[in-house]
C-alpha cells in the first residue's frame, strides 16, 4: 500500500450530511481526521445552467492506498448525484502529525 499522505475534498449541502459522511470516514478507519469547513460559496454549471450555493467542505487526511476505499464510501453514502471527490498529495508535513494520521488509521 502507498504510505504517501493525501489529502481528499469533497462537499456536502448540509450540518447532518456532513455529520453523517465525517462519521462514517472516520469509523471505517481509512482516515485519522475530517475537517468541517462550513460556509464555502461554490458557483458551478450544472444540467447546462450557472448555479450558485452554499456547501461545506469536508478535508480528509489519508493516506494515498486507502484513496479508492474512501472513494467508495463517499460515493455509498454522498447525498449528491455526482459528488466532487479529489485527491491531493501531500509533499511536506511534520513528522510528528505524519505519524498521529498513520497511527490513528489501519
Amino acid at each position: 500500500m502507498d504510505q504517501a499522505l493525501v489529502i481528499v475534498l469533497t462537499a456536502v449541502s448540509n450540518d447532518k450530511d456532513a455529520d453523517f459522511l465525517s462519521d462514517v470516514l472516520i469509523r471505517s478507519k481509512y482516515t485519522a481526521c475530517v475537517n468541517i469547513i462550513p460556509n464555502i460559496k461554490s458557483k458551478f454549471i450544472w444540467d447546462d445552467k450557472l448555479q450558485s450555493t452554499s456547501e461545506i467542505i469536508l478535508m480528509i487526511k489519508t493516506k494515498k492506498g486507502y484513496f479508492k476505499n474512501i472513494e467508495r464510501l463517499i460515493k455509498k453514502n454522498h447525498s449528491y448525484k455526482l459528488p466532487e471527490i479529489i485527491c491531493i498529495n501531500i509533499t511536506d508535513a511534520s513528522v510528528e502529525y505524519g505519524k498521529w494520521i498513520s497511527n490513528n488509521m489501519m
